[in-house]
């Protein structure tokens, strides 16, 4: 199932990967949310989710939080919050 915005904008998938009791994840994912209502978004628990263990390691990734755009991109830390801020 995919939105009319992920579909105008060939998106297949926005991932959102946070830590527990994170309040900068929880901070950018209120203002990820508002944005991105539309569009088909999961969001991810690194400690709860064996899986995002291995996109961490395939992506290299070392900050939270951060996103994957259908599976090919990511967007972490600083990127992330220019990306936010920019659509605001």
């Amino acid at each position: 199932m995919t939105s009319k915005t992920a579909q105008n904008n060939k998106l297949k998938m926005i991932t959102y990967y946070s830590k527990k009791d994170c309040k900068p994840c929880e901070m950018w994912f209120e203002k990820f949310r508002k944005k991105f209502k539309e569009t088909d978004y999961v969001k991810v628990t690194l400690q709860t989710n064996e899986e995002a263990l291995e996109t961490v390691t395939k992506f290299g990734v070392r900050t939270v939080p951060f996103i994957v755009i259908d599976a090919e991109i990511v967007i972490p830390g600083r990127g992330l919050s220019r990306l936010i801020n920019a659509i605001l």
